[in-house]
């Protein structure tokens, strides 16, 4: 009887200590917002429920703490730890971390890294996902970072989503009499004379015209403009992304250009002041905002917040990358840049 008993009691001790190992981390919530911490070698979970996703707000690997629902960030922790957090999480609906140097491909010995911490929201509506870069991080004896981000190759071409804007098409390739933007993506891409799609209440059409004509305000109406056309020639080691915002804070920001004109313009200035990242808005502009920022471009050091944003053009300065990925062959063509920024102005 007493034999049982103990072989009882010892069951019962090791479930409860598997348990508490199991909810070691911590996760404090707070209306819709979660800040979730975890500690070296744990790995942590992020959760959305009723067909929710994750929205990435802040994240910092090392040694940060939490004030008054907000991140304090060490001075020696990885400044790369949200964009990598926001490619592996962004938009899904869980997410699993581990909390390691491997997970942020550091590949010093760092031996005073201790947790990470991590604030996100679950959103009713899906997230885009974020680019995908390989990265490699080092951190020198002078606790100075040196950290590469190399965009992966891909085959599949990229469009600018210009938004409430209707325009005649000269040299229409294609005209269908429904939408769908899958279908007018993939038309679009087998021929390599189509340029840009237009989407209205007629349906869509397929053109082939260096510039579009007699643009007008249109709500719900959207053109979809090929980036192989507007990048213009990318510097050596820039990758560019369309319908993304690099946000950046107001002492990281080290130049701003009214007249974004061209990506060429963007490119020049950029390299001209060593940015790391830039952010260009085009006809659409930023919600909310002044007419003032449209057409309008931000150059930024640091590293960047994210954001989608349709009708952005973000792009990013791997000034310490080597190997530069194989990019798409780029057409270059200012017109269409032209067109978009003029519709801007006579909003």
């Amino acid at each position: 009887m007493n034999n049982i008993t103990l072989f009882s009691f010892f069951v019962f001790i090791t479930i409860s200590n598997y348990t508490l190992t199991c909810l070691k981390r911590e996760e404090i919530v707070k209306d819709n917002l979660k800040i979730l911490i975890g500690n070296l070698n744990e790995s942590i979970k992020l959760n959305c429920e009723l067909s929710k996703t994750i929205h990435i707000l802040d994240a910092s690997y090392g040694n940060p703490s939490v004030d008054n629902f907000l991140i304090k960030k060490s001075s020696l922790d990885a400044p790369h730890t949200l964009p990598v957090v926001q490619m592996m999480c962004e938009g899904k609906e869980n997410c699993d971390i581990n909390v390691n140097n491997e997970t942020f491909k550091i590949l010093s010995l760092i031996k005073d890294f201790h947790k990470l911490v991590i604030k996100y929201s679950c959103v009713s509506f899906k997230r885009k996902s974020f680019p995908s870069y390989k990265i490699k991080a080092k951190r020198g004896n002078d606790n100075t970072w040196n950290i590469e981000f190399q965009g992966e190759a891909s085959n599949k071409e990229l469009y600018l989503h210009v938004h409430d804007i209707n325009a005649i098409c000269e040299k229409p390739l294609l005209k269908k009499k429904y939408i769908d933007v899958n279908e007018a993506e993939q038309e679009c891409n087998t021929i390599k004379k189509c340029v840009y799609i237009i989407f209205n209440i007629d349906g869509y059409t397929l053109c082939e015209s260096p510039f579009y004509k007699d643009a007008t305000i249109q709500k719900n109406a959207k053109i979809y403009i090929k980036m192989s056309y507007i990048s213009g020639n990318i510097p050596e080691n820039y990758d560019v992304f369309p319908n993304f915002q690099g946000v950046c804070e107001k002492n990281e920001v080290m130049y701003e250009m009214d007249a974004a004109l061209s990506l060429e313009d963007v490119y020049k200035k950029c390299k001209e002041i060593n940015c790391d990242y830039f952010t260009m808005s085009t006809a659409n502009g930023v919600k909310g905002a002044s007419k003032n920022f449209r057409n309008y471009a931000w150059f930024c050091k640091g590293f960047p917040k994210y954001v989608s944003h349709e009708g952005f053009i973000f792009g990013k300065n791997n000034k310490n990358s080597k190997n530069p990925k194989q990019r798409l062959t780029i057409f270059h063509f200012v017109y269409i840049t032209l067109s978009f920024i003029q519709i801007g102005k006579k909003k």
